[in-house]
């Protein structure tokens, strides 16, 4: 048993795996050294449409101990304020414009509304808790439908559902998966395809990642490659892939995407994402990255030991299989 009981990133990347071999709860607890209640706690936690989502979990992890740090820098005053304008039946949004316009006496200090709905979340009970986070969940919902209808709906699509069987046993090179990381104040975004048998990566800088310089990134890297190891690749419903037709009649490979809020149907590149975050350092601005730079950061998980290719770098891999003589 481990003396430790958080579950970290790289954990649950282990548990999706245990869980796609069709592991119990039990036999996920031996193999990563969890009691069987914490393992209970985060399929429970992590469980999306019936199957066991680590990046939901992370993403819920983050946000949660980002908004505990947050919570704990405002003082007593500034809450007792707060506290007393929720009874009144004050919305945090009404509140936190309050604070900015009249919290001046360097005792009480501003409070952003997002900051208050923490707050509410993480410390507060009873009848104030309530009515603000049912207001909070309402205003969630708007911008989740203002989202959906700017994003729109892609054409002629071929769900994941449809994926010859290879693609998902990796018995064979040439199926991808393709995404985006998108930079700082979505300026700047990079393109990444990773080959699912060899976890091979390849990296691009995007200046405004539409749809068509998407297109072109991916169609200019996939052709240097031989034509049997580019035999299809999915994404994600996103508008940037509205130029998917085009981009399989250019390269003749199937084009695949998955399911809404089913990221782990390109677990591959969801995994190397995280890996690529990593490895820029909190580096977010990918403007002030060249292509070149970006290059060398993707031979890094190139040549990284995996215990999936037996803990054997890439980099035999990419000399014998993906370069052109």
């Amino acid at each position: 048993m481990r003396s430790y009981h958080r579950i970290s990133s790289e954990h649950r990347e282990e548990i999706m795996v245990y869980c796609a071999n069709g592991d119990n709860q039990e036999t996920i607890a031996k193999k990563t050294g969890f009691s069987r209640s914490a393992i209970s706690r985060e399929l429970k936690k992590g469980n999306d449409r019936g199957s066991y989502n680590p990046f939901l979990v992370q993403r819920k992890t983050d946000y949660y101990a980002k908004s505990r740090s947050r919570a704990l820098k405002i003082n007593e005053s500034t809450w007792q304020v707060i506290e007393n304008h929720l009874v009144i039946r004050w919305s945090p949004y009404q509140i936190a414009d309050f604070l900015q316009k009249g919290a001046n006496d360097g005792i009480v200090v501003p409070v952003s509304e997002k900051t208050i709905y923490n707050y509410l979340h993480f410390h507060m009970k009873g009848e104030l808790k309530k009515p603000a986070l049912q207001e909070l969940s309402q205003k969630e919902k708007e911008r989740s439908a203002k989202s959906a209808e700017k994003c729109g709906k892609l054409a002629s699509i071929t769900l994941s559902d449809e994926r010859p069987e290879e693609v998902n046993a990796r018995t064979v090179p040439g199926h991808w998966e393709g995404d985006l990381i998108i930079g700082k104040d979505h300026t700047s975004a990079l393109s990444v395809i990773v080959e699912r048998q060899t976890r091979y990566v390849l990296i691009n800088r995007l200046e405004n990642y539409t749809a068509l310089e998407v297109r072109e990134s991916i169609e200019k890297r996939l052709k240097t490659l031989e034509p049997q190891l580019v035999k299809n690749i999915t994404c994600d419903q996103g508008k940037e892939m509205a130029e998917h037709e085009r981009l399989a009649s250019s390269i003749k490979m199937k084009v695949y995407f998955c399911h809404p809020h089913s990221p782990w149907e390109k677990d591959t590149c969801e995994n190397t994402n995280f890996l690529i975050r990593d490895m820029l350092n909190g580096e977010t601005d990918f403007r002030k990255l060249s292509q070149r730079s970006i290059t060398r950061i993707a031979r890094l998980p190139n040549e990284r030991p995996r215990q999936t290719l037996g803990m054997y770098k890439l980099s035999p891999f990419v000399k014998t299989t993906f370069r052109k003589n």
